[in-house]
């Protein structure tokens, strides 16, 4: 027997979510030190090495170190307070210009990780923030993401200022 999913019940349960608060509010990280590693920072991904990911040597694609970094800028910016919805609405965004990444152990399958943002410095149009992957239980350093984001205006095609609430967010 197969199981029928009812869309309208599955859509009218879904339209209702509610975001958790850390995602809702901007998370503060006033007064944090960010000069150091992986202590300082916010969690910004979790996750597991996936046979799928790995390659002919055993332990992760390069390629996949790119989308855990991407997932990560995501949940950074909402932890910022940049609600996706809105930034569409309003058709802004970030445009990434520069992304250095360091390959520092490897990660086989099976490894879980978690992702950690600092944010390194705020211009006037522009962030520049640092990814580390690290793998549990041992909490090292296994990757190194350093970025550069511009605040972008889609429809202008222009870098504007980053917002107050932001560059507060990171004061």
């Amino acid at each position: 027997m197969h199981n029928r999913v009812d869309t309208k019940k599955s859509a009218a349960k879904h339209a209702h979510y509610e975001p958790n608060d850390a995602y809702r509010k901007p998370c503060s990280m006033k007064g944090e030190d960010m000069s150091t590693p992986h202590e300082n920072g916010v969690e910004t991904l979790k996750g597991v090495i996936y046979p799928w990911q790995c390659d002919q040597m055993g332990h992760i694609s390069t390629r996949f170190y790119a989308t855990f970094f991407e997932d990560a800028s995501y949940h950074f910016a909402a932890r910022l307070g940049c609600d996706p919805r809105a930034d569409a609405a309003a058709k802004r965004g970030w445009a990434d210009i520069r992304q250095e990444i360091e390959y520092l152990g490897e990660l086989n399958q099976g490894d879980l990780i978690i992702v950690r943002t600092r944010p390194v410095k705020v211009g006037n149009t522009s962030m520049t923030f640092v990814h580390e992957i690290i793998l549990v239980p041992e909490m090292t350093v296994c990757a190194k993401a350093t970025c550069t984001a511009v605040r972008f205006d889609l429809a202008a095609r222009r870098a504007p200022p980053v917002e107050d609430t932001i560059r507060g967010t990171l004061a």
